[in-house]
């Protein structure tokens, strides 16, 4: 009996010894404001961007979710200088109070600016700047920027119709700033390899990542 409790004893030391080595090694949830979670990643990408400019590798690195294999390999320091310079000359034209959308949890941050109209003799597009981030562990991660990325359609036989068809293919049913057609791979060329989401549901997978947030990290991976 004595040799029980002993063994009992144990059982209970090791598990309270686990629940408080989890306790103090778990990240609490992080729960931010939109306009919170605007200036931390805002902050961020301005350490990226001054890091960029300076062609600090090391800082460079810890702002972001993955380094270019580009900017990890030695042998390519020249390349690597170059898209520093060219994300710096893209990045620092962007103005943080023209970020107005914000969606934010405690996993990630997506800030995007409103839409503007733009226009050629053939087309008519929306264009819009976006920013991703990802939370590793309590920091927060640039995962990539997209300047002016556009989506557009040829003109139509009136402006009202060719707003119509710009207004349809830039639904975003989920508000994940993937359109409808992208999830549901029925955009013009999309490939046969192209993976379908639900355009309902920001984090389709339900692996806490949104859609957007989830393709990208898997283009990072199959880029290494």
């Amino acid at each position: 009996m004595k040799q029980a409790g002993y063994i009992i004893i144990i059982l209970i030391l090791a598990i309270s010894g686990f629940l408080f080595y989890k306790f103090r090694h778990s990240a609490p949830e992080i729960i931010q404001t939109p306009l919170e979670a605007r200036e931390e990643a805002w902050g961020v990408f301005q350490k990226y961007l001054i890091a960029a400019k300076n062609h600090d590798q090391k800082t460079l690195s810890s702002t972001l979710y993955r380094t270019s294999p580009t900017c990890e390999n030695s042998a390519s320091t020249t390349d690597c200088f170059k898209r520093m310079d060219e994300a710096y000359k893209e990045g620092s034209s962007l103005k943080k109070l023209d970020f107005t959308n914000i969606l934010n949890d405690s996993r990630q941050t997506i800030l995007t600016t409103e839409y503007k109209i733009e226009e050629t003799d053939l087309v008519k597009a929306k264009v819009r700047s976006l920013i991703y981030f990802v939370r590793s562990g309590r920091d927060l991660k640039l995962i990539t920027f997209e300047q002016n990325s556009a989506t557009f359609t040829m003109k139509r036989d009136t402006d009202q119709n060719t707003m119509a068809r710009l207004d349809f293919i830039t639904r975003d049913t989920d508000s994940d700033t993937l359109d409808n057609e992208i999830e549901t791979c029925a955009y013009v060329g999309a490939p046969t390899t192209c993976i379908k989401t639900d355009p309902t549901n920001r984090d389709t997978d339900g692996n806490g990542l949104w859609d957007p947030i989830d393709n990208l990290i898997k283009d990072l991976s199959l880029s290494k």
